[in-house]
């Protein structure tokens, strides 16, 4: 089976039992620290490597986009009178990932395949019906920037880095289950 085929059933399987389970929203107070710490790791990359120039300004725009996407997931919890998670320890695809980092372009790559994954995982998410409206208009609202980024960053890395980053990614996905 494809690799992309093979995330769209488990991202399905996944979706339904959330839903099932009566967790959606849980997966949603998460989802706001996945996207608060992606701003962070970016403003990590940003200090460790000093982009310059056009890379700067993309990382500084993909910094401002995560920090807007935690923002706008706030308010939805809010609206549904949802308290926030305690942040997490720990994140189980980012620490095998963040690990096989020894340069930018790696660093790039790594932010590829993780706006990857949530670009996927939102387009299931946005067809699947059992994903509430108010949850459908919100990722709406992000997809476009997760698309935006994974062009960008892959456009930074290059062919070598992606392929350098590709075992972490796996080791990462499969971390998730995936």
């Amino acid at each position: 089976m494809h690799q992309l085929q093979h995330l769209h059933q488990r991202t399905c399987l996944w979706l339904e039992a959330l839903v099932r389970e009566g967790r959606l929203y849980s997966w949603l107070q998460r989802l706001y620290w996945a996207e608060l710490g992606g701003a962070r790791r970016f403003q990590e990359i940003v200090t460790r490597w000093r982009p310059s120039g056009t890379a700067l300004e993309a990382y500084e725009g993909i910094i401002a986009d995560e920090f807007r996407h935690a923002d706008l997931i706030k308010a939805l919890l809010d609206q549904h009178e949802l308290p926030l998670l305690p942040a997490p320890t720990s994140e189980r695809y980012w620490d095998p990932v963040w690990g096989g980092i020894t340069s930018f372009e790696d660093a790039c790559a790594a932010g590829t395949r993780g706006e990857m994954l949530a670009r996927n995982r939102f387009r299931v998410m946005i067809k699947h019906p059992v994903t509430p409206q108010d949850i459908c208009e919100l990722l709406m609202q992000i997809l476009p920037d997760e698309v935006r980024h994974a062009k960008l960053l892959g456009e930074m890395a290059g062919n070598e880095a992606m392929k350098r980053m590709h075992p972490h990614h796996l080791e990462g996905m499969a971390a998730l289950g995936l």
